[in-house]
C-alpha cells in the first residue's frame, strides 16, 4: 500500500500543476499581445487587420526594434520582423471580402519582394509596416506605410503602397487614371504646397513637387497626394502628403468615374 503513495502523490501533483501551467500559458499569450501594438481600421461595417503576425495569432503587430519576441540576427545586431499582407473583414458581403483579400495577398506580396528580401536577409533590423484605411462611399483605400533601418549603416528608408477597391465589385481601381494630370493640375498642386510656410517658398514657380508625385489616396476630405519617399540618416527618411479638397479638384476629374461621383456628393455636403 505504501508503495502506491508516491504514485498517488505524483498524480495529485500533476492534476494541481496542470491548471497553473495552463494559466501561465494563457498569460504568456496575453502578455505578448499587450507588448505588440494592435493597429486596425474599423467602422460599423468593415474592419481591416492583418494576417497572423505573432505566431499566426491573427494580430497585426508593430513590435519595437530589438524586442525579445523577434528572432535575433547576430550578424546585424538586430531583429527581423515578418512582412504580412492586410486582410479585410466585410460581413455585409463575404464574397467580396474573399475576392479583395485574394487580390491584396497577391498585390502586397508582389510589391514587397524587395522589402521582404531585405528583412529576411538581415540587412534591415529595425522595421515596421503599418496599415491605414479609409472608406469613402463604396471605395476602400488602403495605405501600407513601410519603414526600415539598415543595421550598421546608420541609414533608414521609408516607402508606401496604396491600394483602392470597389466594395460593390471587389475590383481594384486606380485614381491616377481618373485625374487629368495636365499643367493646370500641376500648377494647382504646386500652388497648394507653396502656400505652406514650412517649405519657405516665396512663389509657386519655386515649387516643383508636382513632378514628384508618387501616388494618390481617396479620402473623405479630398484626394491625398503622396510624394516620392526619401531616405536619410537614421532616424531620417519619410514621405510627404498633401490633400486637395474635392471642390478644387473637380475641374481635373474625368467625368463618369467613381471619383467624379464622390466629388459631386462631397460638394453637396453628403
Amino acid at each position: 500500500m505504501s508503495e502506491r503513495v508516491p504514485g498517488k502523490i505524483l498524480l495529485i501533483t500533476s492534476i494541481l500543476i496542470m491548471p497553473v501551467l495552463l494559466l501561465l500559458y494563457l498569460f504568456s499569450l496575453t502578455y505578448q499581445e499587450k507588448l505588440a501594438e494592435k493597429i486596425c481600421y474599423q467602422d460599423e461595417k468593415i474592419t481591416i487587420t492583418s494576417a497572423g503576425i505573432i505566431e499566426k495569432r491573427g494580430l497585426h503587430a508593430v513590435i519595437p526594434p530589438n524586442h525579445r519576441l523577434l528572432p535575433y540576427n547576430p550578424d546585424y545586431h538586430g531583429f527581423i520582423t515578418k512582412v504580412e499582407y492586410p486582410v479585410i473583414h466585410y460581413p455585409a458581403n463575404r464574397k467580396i471580402e474573399k475576392k479583395i483579400n485574394k487580390k491584396l495577398q497577391h498585390l502586397f506580396k508582389a510589391d514587397k519582394t524587395t522589402l521582404q528580401e531585405s528583412f529576411t536577409s538581415g540587412l534591415a533590423c529595425h522595421n515596421r509596416i503599418t496599415f491605414y484605411a479609409e472608406r469613402i462611399d463604396e471605395i476602400l483605400a488602403i495605405l501600407a506605410d513601410e519603414s526600415y533601418y539598415t543595421c550598421g549603416a546608420a541609414h533608414s528608408s521609408t516607402g508606401f503602397s496604396i491600394y483602392h477597391f470597389h466594395l460593390a465589385t471587389g475590383e481594384e481601381i486606380h485614381p491616377e487614371e481618373m485625374i487629368i494630370q495636365n499643367e493646370g493640375f500641376k500648377n494647382l498642386v504646386n500652388h497648394i504646397i507653396a502656400q505652406d510656410p514650412f517649405y519657405g517658398f516665396t512663389s509657386d514657380a519655386e515649387c516643383h513637387f508636382a513632378d514628384e508625385i508618387g501616388g494618390f489616396m481617396i479620402s473623405p476630405d479630398g484626394l491625398n497626394i503622396f510624394f516620392a519617399a526619401y531616405t536619410g540618416p537614421a532616424p531620417g527618411g519619410g514621405w510627404l502628403a498633401f490633400t486637395i479638397d474635392y471642390e478644387k479638384l473637380k475641374p481635373f476629374i474625368k467625368q463618369g468615374t467613381i471619383l467624379a461621383y464622390i466629388a459631386e456628393k462631397k460638394s453637396k455636403g453628403k
